[in-house]
């Protein structure tokens, strides 16, 4: 027979013995549904290397060259039920023959839950051109039918890859060790609320640009607790949300590898640092499993879990440990700026947005680190982009009013009048968006209030003319500012108030065609 596997190997992957990881399906094939068993991924090639328990194909193809490749390897990880097992991998011919057929026993351990094991066949001169496949049965229920190409053509030059994944354990120590907590401080020194961000090779510190938006300073805490300060700004775009930050640190933390600028697509594995309800770190898959084109923001990904607020701008690595993204994905910037008063917090979030249910975090998404500018140039200061608006400002005296909202037009046959069609999105042809603020002031007011209209790329766009506003201490008044929508592009905009020298409410909308 010219066609013979010349070895089967079979041991368990340690990096898949989490069990609260769950991974999708890989491209080779699918498990019938309700089986015990599912296909965690396969890849073939014709070289590998090998150590201490991890594998690796180090020239991973599906195309197979004649005469120049002598065999091929299929190399599969699956996870299935404890207990003793049969293998049984069938090779067949571009005619659907079986030509050779491999098979062992193994039994997988009551705390193991996946594993995984290669073939090889023997490729000779003379094998059959065309599409093969290799049918993987266990206990003869089918796992996968993996399919490859053999053709009879040049070899072109392949660029191998000799690189070791990590087991889990190695992922979430490094992953771990990079990643830091980013604190935004108001003016009293006031944590308004924590984001993650991790360290790339060069000392550079990568976050999304939502944990830094609306701070008076920020503070980083290393894993150990160890804070340290932010020097500055190297590089930054609200609209994409991420922040690359210059900082000093005696005791600098893991760093990571960047990832090579090879083309992501779906099905590339990817983990994540997550934080869980009781606030301790877990690793979550975060394998890319779908695409997203954000106007005026480009591709982002979509990852396999949600992470929660606190672990966004935390860094998305390969199952080699390098960093290929971060997660972020606000779709109104500035939006989580947060406003204080007193000795409370407030969101900036308007109602008129949680009226429509509108999502405000992608909290599935992925930036790709190849829209992140890695800049050597000297920090700018944050007092520097709070002074130039780069940074937003909190929200100070919000408890001054009980409502702002925005709407296409008022009721003003009741007091105080009723906005009618609060929207989050207009488009260009609505006659009018009305700005509508409900006064009940927690002290005695006498001020100018002025509105400012602002858009993405933080420009001011439109003002209104100062009002005097004179109002006693739970005294109900109402003020309002008309904005046309007809000169303004399609994009995002806010509006802020200003009653004298304090921002005291700020909201959001979108203008479409």
């Amino acid at each position: 027979m010219l066609f013979l596997p010349r070895r089967v190997s079979i041991r368990l992957i340690s990096l898949l013995l989490i069990t609260n990881l769950s991974f999708p399906q890989g491209g080779a094939g699918v498990a019938p549904s309700g089986k015990p068993y599912r296909l965690i991924r396969a890849v073939s090639g014709s070289k590998y290397v090998e150590d201490a328990g991890r594998f690796h194909i180090t020239d991973p193809r599906s195309t197979f060259y004649l005469p120049d490749d002598k065999k091929l390897i299929v190399y599969m990880e699956w996870e299935g039920p404890p207990g003793k097992h049969s293998f049984e991998g069938y090779w067949r011919n571009p005619s659907g023959k079986v030509m050779a057929v491999g098979d062992f026993q193994y039994e997988l351990k009551p705390n193991e839950r996946a594993y995984g094991g290669y073939l090889e066949l023997l490729l000779s001169d003379s094998a059959p051109t065309g599409l093969w496949t290799l049918e993987a049965r266990i206990d003869g229920e089918s796992l996968t039918n993996y399919t490859f190409e053999v053709i009879s053509a040049v070899k072109p030059a392949i660029n191998e890859d000799t690189r070791l994944r990590l087991s889990l354990n190695e992922l979430f120590v490094l992953a771990n060790g990079a990643t830091v907590t980013i604190e935004r401080l108001d003016g009293d020194g006031r944590v308004l609320n924590q984001g993650a961000g991790f360290f790339i090779e060069n000392g550079t510190l990568i976050t999304a640009f939502q944990n830094v938006d609306g701070a008076t300073s920020l503070r980083g805490v290393f894993p150990s607790g160890q804070t340290f300060s932010v020097d500055g700004f190297l590089a930054w775009n609200r609209s994409q949300d991420w922040a690359a930050l210059r900082v000093s640190s005696a005791n600098p933390p893991k760093l990571l590898k960047l990832a090579p600028n090879s083309e992501l697509k779906v099905g590339d594995r990817g983990f994540t640092i997550n934080f869980d309800e009781s606030g301790g770190k877990i690793i979550a898959d975060a394998t890319i499993n779908g695409e997203l084109e954000v106007p005026n923001v480009g591709k982002r990904l979509k990852i396999a879990s949600s992470v929660n607020r606190r672990s966004l701008g935390g860094p998305v690595v390969n199952e080699y440990g390098e960093v290929f993204a971060l997660t972020a994905g606000i779709r109104f910037p500035g939006l989580l700026t947060t406003s204080t008063n007193n000795d409370h917090l407030y969101s900036t979030i308007p109602s008129n947005l949680f009226s429509r249910g509108a999502r405000f975090l992608d909290t599935d998404t992925a930036l790709p680190l190849t829209q992140v500018s890695f800049s050597n140039k000297a920090p700018v200061p944050l007092t520097q982009m709070i002074e130039t608006g780069q940074i937003l400002s909190p929200v100070t005296g919000r408890a001054q009013i009980i409502r702002g909202t925005l709407a296409r037009s008022l009721d003003r046959k009741v007091t105080p009048p009723l906005p009618q069609g609060e929207d989050f999105e207009y488009s260009r042809s609505t006659p009018t968006i009305v700005t509508f603020i409900v006064w009940n002031p927690v002290e005695k007011i006498k001020a100018p209030l002025d509105f400012r209209l602002v858009d993405s790329s933080n420009r001011t766009v439109g003002a209104s003319k100062p009002i005097r506003i004179s109002a006693k201490q739970g005294e109900t008044q109402y003020s309002t500012w008309e904005i046309s929508p007809q000169p303004l592009a399609p994009g995002l905009y806010r509006v802020e108030a200003n009653l004298g020298s304090a921002l005291i409410w700020r909201s959001f909308f979108r203008i479409t065609n």
